[in-house]
């Protein structure tokens, strides 16, 4: 079964861009950064669907 999700931001958004070399060199070693990267994406999806 497929699931598909859209997420729309209906209030104004502020979007910071990140290089994804800084992410791989520093975020992905760092446990709070991976663990607040999922929490908020699957807070975000879970009221999406």
């Amino acid at each position: 079964m497929y699931t598909v999700s859209t997420v729309w931001a209906i209030p104004k958004s502020d979007i910071l861009e990140i290089p994804l070399s800084k992410i791989q060199q520093y975020g992905f070693n760092d446990p709070i950064f991976l663990r607040f990267i999922c929490t908020h994406l699957s807070k975000k999806l879970y009221a999406s669907t």
